[in-house]
Formats: C-alpha cells, sequence, structure tokens
C-alpha cells in the first residue's frame, strides 16, 4: 500500500514532485511523515486519507515516507539468502548481470515481485528526471532536474533493499559497492529485468495451465504489467 500510494502521488503531482531537488536526500516534515504514515497503515481497515493531509503533503514528505518504509521492513525485499548471490552478479559484465538479476527476481514470491516492480520503475521514472530540461519551445525556459541518477537512488535504497545475510552484521565497504552497482543496475535496466523471453512464457503458460491456475493468472498478470 505505502509503495503504490507513494508511486501514485508523483504520477499526480508529476510536475512538482519528480523535478523536486534532492529528492529521497531532503529530509519530509517529521509531523507530517507520522501523520501519513500513520493513516496509511490504517487505510487497510476502511479510513480514508483527508484531503487536507493530501494537500499539505509534499514530495520530500512522500520520499521520506517511501525510504522509511522500506528500511523498517522486518525483512528486506530482496531475501536475505540471495544477498551472496546479487554481490556476485555485481562483478560481472552489466548483460550477464542483468540475466543473473532476472532469474534472481523469477524466485521471489508475488508481494515481493509485485512490490519491487512498482519500486524500481518509480525509482527509474525518478531517475529520468535527473537533469535539466530545455523546453523545446522556448529555450529560456528550462526545468531543473531533482539531480537524482540511477546511482544517487541506489546509494539510498541498497541498503535497505538488499541486505547482508544472517551471517554477517553488516556489508564490508566492498560489499557496499556492490550492492549500489546491482540497485543501479535494476533501476537502470528494469525493463529487461523483468521482461520474460517468449519462448519461456510459452513454457511457463503450458506447465500452470493444468496444474496450478491460480499461479497462472499471477504470472498472466505479470506480464501484463511488464509489457504493459
Amino acid at each position: 500500500m505505502c509503495c503504490i500510494y507513494c508511486a501514485s502521488f508523483f504520477v499526480t503531482h508529476r510536475f512538482v514532485g519528480l523535478t523536486s531537488v534532492g529528492l529521497f536526500r531532503v529530509a519530509g516534515n517529521a509531523k507530517r511523515c507520522r501523520q501519513l504514515r500513520s493513516t496509511l497503515e490504517k487505510v487497510g481497515g476502511g479510513t480514508a486519507i483527508s484531503d487536507e493531509l493530501v494537500e499539505n503533503t509534499t514530495a520530500h514528505d512522500v520520499a521520506t515516507l517511501l525510504k522509511e518504509y522500506f528500511r523498517d521492513l522486518p525483512q528486506s525485499l530482496l531475501p536475505r539468502e540471495h544477498y551472496q548471490a546479487y554481490i556476485t552478479a555485481a562483478r560481472f559484465p552489466v548483460e550477464e548481470r542483468i540475466e543473473v538479476v532476472r532469474l534472481l527476481v523469477s524466485l521471489l514470491g508475488p508481494p515481493n515481485i509485485d512490490t519491487l516492480f512498482v519500486l524500481l520503475k518509480f525509482l527509474h521514472e525518478v531517475s529520468l528526471h535527473c537533469h535539466d530540461q530545455v523546453d523545446s519551445a522556448d529555450a529560456e525556459q528550462v526545468t531543473q532536474g531533482n539531480r537524482m541518477d540511477a546511482r544517487n537512488l541506489a546509494t539510498i535504497f541498497a541498503p535497505s533493499i538488499l541486505r547482508p545475510d544472517h551471517g554477517k552484521l553488516h556489508a564490508t565497504l566492498a560489499e557496499n559497492e556492490q550492492q549500489i552497482a546491482i540497485v543501479e543496475t535494476m533501476i537502470s535496466h528494469v525493463e529487461e529485468v523483468f521482461r520474460i523471453p517468449k519462448e519461456l512464457q510459452c513454457k511457463i503458460y503450458n506447465k500452470l495451465r493444468d496444474t496450478d491456475p491460480d499461479r497462472l493468472d499471477r504470472f498472466l498478470n505479470h506480464v501484463s504489467r511488464v509489457e504493459g
């Protein structure tokens, strides 16, 4: 719910939100963040988000909330048992790295893979607005960029969504760099990471059609989202 709401906020307030300088680095208002978080935690029980709260919320409030959400999850979005595989993949050339990440992502359960897709798609969109843009119709009209490219975003989110396995309390300095590199790749190449080759789609469809219709529905929904 939190991830979807935050992404939706930036879609609704696209012009102002996505171009806010220092998005995810500039802290939001602590009081508004607490109010918004409390409200979102109750939304599942039927509580509505008030218009006043929405109107007073800034892009930095929402960005701060999203950071806190993934930081505070009891289990990281990417399973700890896959940590070393991701770290190893970070040492590969980009094309091979994408192939390995695609396989690792395919091992995630439905809630994790859906949330990861929404998050990475959103962060990719944020990264596309990192530089200043000149209006094609008026060269003097410049829209500021948010200064948050895929690297900067990965630096912020990698420690939260890709945590060391239980044998380590903290990642080493070298692993910190590899954490960032792999998440940067996932942000920059989100479509490739989630795209399932047609031949494999057919094999999965044929296998699940008669054995697991519910899982087939989830698979088809996932393919539809990625290709849509």
